[in-house]
Formats: structure tokens, C-alpha cells, sequence
């Protein structure tokens, strides 16, 4: 997994997808929430708010550590259910040990074509292989 700074051509750092112990992936439902103005409203509602309300999170090993890494919200925005199914997604590609699947682009289509067309994560990792 690559981290990228912002407007950085190059990555500030290359994550290995087999030092990935546990995973998880963090959103807002609209964009304006990620924004450094949001950053003390956590009372708001569910889930985190500010600059690091938009990051994947992972636990890694040898040294075992967390790492994060941010990343920009899109436009439009995601409903609550759907950031629900992409988290549970990313943990248990970890859990796993199929982290490394979510680098692969058609893998991650098919994952998330599967997920969204039955609502749930159960069995996903299973049937597309690891």
C-alpha cells in the first residue's frame, strides 16, 4: 500500500501488505465533514470527524505499530451502511491474511460488486479467494 502526501508525485512510504495484521478503513458520509473545520465536532453524530475522519488504519508487525494514512473524500457522498460493509470488508481481508487482495483493482471490483449487490460482507473473502 502506498502513501502519498498531498499533490506528491511520489509516495511518502510503502506499506507492505504482509506486515498487515488488522485493518480498517475509516470515512464521513459527505466530504465537508473531513474538513478541518469539522475536526472538534465529534458529538455530531456517528463516527469520527476532521482531517483524520478520512484514513485507512492499519496494526502492522515487525515492529508492531499503527499506521494511518489519509485520503480525500469524493464528492458525492456514501451512506452510512454502505461505509459499514467497506470497513468490515477491509477486516477481514486482514483477518484473512488476503490484505494484500485489496491492492489487486479487479479483485477489490469484484469484492465490492459482491458486496453491494447482496448487502452484506459474509462469505465474500471465501468466494473470490485469497
Amino acid at each position: 500500500m502506498e502513501h502519498h502526501g498531498p499533490m506528491a508525485p511520489r509516495c511518502r512510504a510503502v506499506l507492505p501488505w504482509s506486515r498487515i495484521v488488522d485493518l480498517d478503513v475509516r470515512s464521513t458520509q459527505w466530504a465537508w465533514m473531513a474538513s478541518s473545520v469539522m475536526e472538534g465536532m465529534t458529538a455530531f453524530g456517528p463516527g469520527e470527524f476532521g482531517r483524520r475522519a478520512c484514513s485507512v488504519r492499519a496494526l502492522v508487525r515487525d515492529p508492531y505499530e499503527d499506521w494511518s494514512a489519509r485520503y480525500t473524500h469524493h464528492k458525492h457522498s456514501y451512506a452510512y451502511g454502505d461505509i459499514g460493509l467497506l470497513g468490515g470488508l477491509f477486516a477481514q481481508a486482514a483477518e484473512a491474511k488476503a490484505a494484500h487482495r485489496l491492492g489487486d483493482p479487479h479483485w477489490l471490483d469484484a469484492a465490492v460488486t459482491r458486496v453491494t449487490a447482496a448487502g452484506s460482507i459474509s462469505g465474500v473473502i471465501e468466494e473470490l479467494g485469497v
